[in-house]
């Protein structure tokens, strides 16, 4: 009786099938694609000989970054700051996907009922940059992965290399500034060292000339390399004498 009463019916079934077919397949075609891309990014010290004490121990010499510090790397790549140089590098606000005035239903019924407040036209692109963004710490490494999705395949590769290289900016800005305040402070301290080196040397060589202390060859004092010479000459006229 089931498959007689689905039999009569089967006209109207074949009718909801096909209505419902085509109402997915419009949907599935108004539904714009989406395309996800990563940079990698691994965060190491780079030092030198010259910046870590040589130890001949290569595992202290390597500089080594908690979890705490990878984490901070993160936040920092998610900053406002840095997704906000890449919305002006690539004009973003101009797109289409990131325009603030073209705001799904969702936000706008959120808005009307005052759930969503007001932002500008910079953090309006920025909070939609995030709905897009994921940054992450890989597991038990110091890689961090920055993922972007967007309707347009380009964007989606533009935006974790800017971000990425925002970052590296800001880091290599950041260390610049270290060094300069580094140079800033040392400059007087080795400038005042040279005068007193100065001062010394001048107060040496004084105290030489005033005792007749000169210098002969390789440093050595003058009377001692006269009596080198004369143990010399004799040790030679003894030797032709006992010719």
């Amino acid at each position: 009786s089931l498959f007689a009463s689905l039999w009569r019916k089967k006209f109207r079934i074949l009718l909801l099938s096909t209505v419902a077919a085509g109402v997915a397949a419009a949907a599935v075609l108004a539904v714009s694609p989406k395309y996800k891309a990563e940079s990698r990014i691994l965060i190491e010290t780079r030092e030198s000989v010259y910046t870590r004490p040589d130890t001949g121990n290569v595992d202290e010499q390597r500089p080594v970054l908690d979890q705490e510090g990878i984490l901070s790397q993160v936040e920092l790549m998610g900053s406002s700051d840095v997704l906000g140089q890449v919305a002006d590098q690539l004009k973003l606000a101009e797109s289409d996907e990131f325009d603030p005035n073209k705001a799904s239903i969702t936000d706008k019924i959120m808005a009307l009922v005052g759930r969503t407040p007001e932002l500008g036209l910079k953090d309006a692109v920025i909070a939609k940059m995030r709905d897009r963004l994921q940054i992450y710490r890989v597991e038990n490494s110091r890689v961090i992965v920055v993922e972007f999705s967007s309707k347009d395949a380009n964007l989606a590769a533009e935006v974790p290399e800017a971000i990425a290289a925002a970052y590296l900016s800001t880091q290599q800005a950041a260390t610049l500034q270290t060094d300069t305040s580094a140079t800033d402070w040392l400059e007087p301290v080795i400038k005042d060292l040279s005068d007193k080196v100065k001062e010394a040397e001048a107060k040496v060589a004084s105290y030489r000339a005033e005792n007749d202390i000169l210098d002969g060859q390789n440093n050595s004092a003058l009377a001692t390399q006269q009596l080198s010479e004369l143990s010399s000459e004799l040790t030679r006229v003894k030797a032709a004498k006992a010719q």
